[in-house]
């Protein structure tokens, strides 16, 4: 989605709350949350009450950006470039946002470290073969890259604990767009845990800090779906089915409750009640499994 502004860091009119952050206005800077976390050139100084913007002060951020003024993006080949390649004697720099088309990634970990798609150092550890499908929008997957398609280790070692499902099974089942994994967790927070299994031998903090090596965020905070601000906010929504002759009228209209997109009235999606609406991305067993909701309970 485009907007009307451009992020002061990346110089892109692009906003995407999951793929690049939100997207933060002040009257000194706009810009991207990640494209400050990846920054190789803004330090993060702030403290407490004086954190600036999530840690960083603007007036570093002001300072800093004419550091990367001159920087080619490898992807796009345009100025601004404030990522650059941990590898040592590795030259790329590139956008954020360029970043994750080109299969660059960010830790959002220890020192936030950024590699190109050349010196990843996460490796998925295992291949799929031939065609595979996410297990989360069931669209296809093209590469084996893993900035850009992930199994989780947990899912890999699956075979110790499930001996009836082999490797040549795992391959087929188990792997996600990195892109899927992204808007699950940024919503998730810290219920996020694999899509998959249950996660025998890796622990919900282990699986997330494995993602987070893979260039997924993954914020420190309760679920949408657990906050109560999350709930007012979808009194200001419309209703997207285009079937719809009302649309405009925001009364019982909610958002999928596992992603907290597409936006519906309860009628229009054919259920009774907000925890019983799943959008069709989401409305996947792997999915439904791990979120216990009152309606579910009921119909026990």
């Amino acid at each position: 989605m485009y907007n009307d502004v451009e992020c002061n860091v990346c110089k892109l009119k692009c906003e995407d709350v999951a793929l690049y952050g939100e997207f933060i206005r002040t009257k000194s800077v706009d810009v991207h949350y990640y494209c400050l976390l990846s920054s190789y050139y803004i330090p993060q100084r702030g403290i407490g009450n004086k954190g600036g913007i999530y840690g960083f002060l603007v007036k570093d951020i002001v300072k800093n950006i004419p550091k990367f003024k001159e920087n080619k993006c490898f992807v796009c080949a345009e100025n601004s470039a404030a990522v650059k390649c941990a590898e040592e004697g590795c030259t790329r720099k590139w956008h954020y946002p360029c970043g994750r088309k080109g299969n660059c990634i960010t830790q959002f970990i220890g020192e936030f470290k950024s590699y190109c798609y050349q010196h990843n150092p996460e490796d998925n550890c295992l291949k799929h073969d031939g065609l595979v499908y996410c297990l989360v929008c069931y669209q296809l997957i093209k590469t084996n890259n893993p900035a850009s398609c992930i199994i989780s280790k947990c899912c890999v070692e699956a075979p110790k604990y499930f001996p009836e499902r082999p490797l040549d099974t795992i391959k087929v089942e188990c792997f996600t767009h990195a892109e899927c994994v992204q808007r699950y967790t940024v919503n998730a927070g810290y219920d996020a845990s694999c899509l998959n299994c249950n996660m025998d031998g890796t622990t919900k903090d282990e699986w997330q800090n494995q993602m987070r090596r893979r260039g997924i965020f993954v914020p420190e905070q309760m679920a949408v779906w657990e906050n109560d601000e999350y709930f007012k906010l979808q009194t200001k929504w419309k209703c997207e089915n285009k079937d719809c002759t009302i649309p405009y009228i925001t009364k019982n209209v909610w958002t999928c409750y596992v992603c907290g997109c597409f936006p519906l009235h309860l009628k229009c999606a054919g259920v009774k009640s907000h925890d019983e609406y799943y959008c069709p991305k989401c409305f996947d067993q792997s999915f439904i499994k791990l979120v216990p909701t009152t309606s579910k309970n009921t119909k026990k």
